[in-house]
Order: C-alpha cells, then structure tokens, then sequence
C-alpha cells in the first residue's frame, strides 16, 4: 500500500513547524515562548484504564480543546486594553468589561486587535491563544464561517502541533510516531476503543494541520510521485473527525459537537487556513526559503 507522504515531507514538516514554528519568526519566539511557561504548569490530568490494562494519564495540555478563549492570560488582557484604549478612564472601563464573556468576545473580533496583533514588535507580550484565535477567527469570517468554537479549536490545534511531538504522536502517552495515514489506520484496528477515539482525533488534527498549512507540497507530491493529492487527507480528515464524535470519550470530554462541525466543515476550514499562510503567515513549501 503506497505511504502516502514522503521521508521527503516528514523532513520538512519536521524542519518547518521545529526549527521556524509557523515559518515566521514571530511565531517561533512566542512558540518558544509559550512552551517554557506551559512546562512549569500542571493542569487536571484524567487516569484512562484500558483493555489491554495499559494506565495513561492525558492531561488536557495534551488534547486539543477549544479553550482559547478560556485560556486566556492576564497579559493578554493587558495587551488589549494598552491597544484598544487611549486613555486612562477608558483602559479602567475596558478592563471591567474584558471579563464579560459577550463583550470579550466582541472585542476579540475587533479588526484593529487583528492588525495590531499582525503588526506590533512587542507580540511576546500575548499567549499563542490570544495570537491563534485572533487569526483563525478572522480567516474563517474571511471564508463565512462565523463559528467562535471552531476558530477556538483551531486556534488550540495550532498552539499544540507548533510542538513537533503532538504532529506526530497519535496517542499522547506514547512515544510512537507516525507521519502516516495508513499507519494509523492499521492502529486503529488493533486499539481499544478508548484509544481509537484519541488516533481518530488525531487522524483529523493531523489531515487539518497538513492540508491547511502545506497544500502546495500536497500537489506537488501528487503531481511528481503520485501520492494522494488533497481531497484523500480531506475525506479520512472529516471521517475520522465524525467517528470520534460518536465515541463516549467525545461525550467525556465534550468534543462532541465540535468534532461534528469541523466534520462538515472540514474543507471550509482548510481553505481559511491555506488563506492565513499563503496571506498572513508568508508560508511556501516546507524546506523552502
């Protein structure tokens, strides 16, 4: 059965999100960033008992959530206030109302917190939750999905796998890696039910991931080796995203009707992110400069 990415694509999926992060170099530092101050942190941690009497213990730092939004810190408040407010009254008021979850999220969608994000020397001073669910959000009302959920998960997605390791573990207790489809769906038949629903999560995040941010190396594989162009990662992308929402951990973990909207909106989704790099974030090939 042909392995549908290359050694060649596993070396520059490796090299693009390890040594540029998002191929820019503001988000490599804030990635860097960010990961040192997530390590010093313990979050609740679930304890899983499997068939095979296997214990793992997952936290929620190792499974995509749409929290952005909740997870936001305090010098990101501070860094919305400091842009949208000139003066001191108004920086009073904004901080009252920025706790508000309505009025925070309007003033999450606000263009100029969306240009100043872009384009400010001072970005390290925000989360990568703030810096994705700003961009994602903006980049999905581009394409017509108003879904603050959806750009919420997205955003987490992007925070988690500019971690080499989350792109290429499909279980997060493991230290397994796999950069191929066909791989994990030959796991998927030798899993548990439990661990099915975290491969298929990951199965989506991964087709997500690579079909957003690295279309054209996809055509370019298809067009000179033959392996599978967009629309196979694409179909096992929103498949495996709508098998796993059926699983009881989806309903535990209440992923359920997040993993069914981005089943149907897979390909919505993909485009907004294929906007974002090509536009926002200067992505070209991976390996390339």
């Amino acid at each position: 059965m042909l392995n549908e990415t290359t050694p060649r694509l596993k070396r520059d999926i490796v090299h693009t999100v390890n040594a540029r992060a998002v191929l820019t170099q503001k988000i490599m530092e804030l990635i860097s960033y960010f990961t040192v101050k997530m390590n010093r942190k313990v979050i609740f941690t679930v304890v899983l008992s499997f068939n095979n009497n296997k214990q793992a213990a997952v936290t929620d730092m190792d499974f995509v959530l749409p929290v952005c939004r909740d997870s936001l810190q305090s010098e990101d408040f501070e860094f919305i206030v400091s842009v949208l407010s000139r003066t001191q009254a108004s920086r009073e008021a904004l901080s009252r109302i920025v706790s508000d979850a309505e009025i925070r999220d309007k003033v999450l969608d606000s263009e100029q917190l969306f240009h100043e994000i872009l384009n400010r020397p001072d970005l390290l001073r925000i989360s990568p939750f703030l810096f994705f669910y700003v961009v994602v959000r903006r980049e999905l009302l581009w394409t017509g999905l108003d879904d603050r959920e959806v750009a919420d998960y997205v955003g987490n997605l992007l925070t988690k796998f500019a971690d080499q390791r989350r792109v290429t573990r499909p279980l997060p207790w493991e230290t397994v890696e796999s950069f191929y489809l066909v791989d994990l769906m030959q796991l998927l038949e030798e899993s548990s039910a439990e661990e099915r629903f975290y491969i298929q999560a990951h199965m989506g995040n991964f087709s997500l991931f690579i079909t957003g941010l690295f279309p054209e190396t996809l055509r370019k594989r298809k067009e000179y080796r033959g392996a599978p162009d967009i629309s196979y990662y694409e179909s096992v992308g929103s498949n495996s995203f709508q098998a796993a929402s059926s699983l009881q951990l989806a309903d535990e973990y209440a992923v359920d009707t997040i993993f069914s909207k981005i089943s149907v909106c897979f390909r919505h989704i993909r485009h907004a992110l294929n906007h974002m790099s090509e536009k926002l974030l200067n992505l070209g090939a991976p390996g390339t400069s």
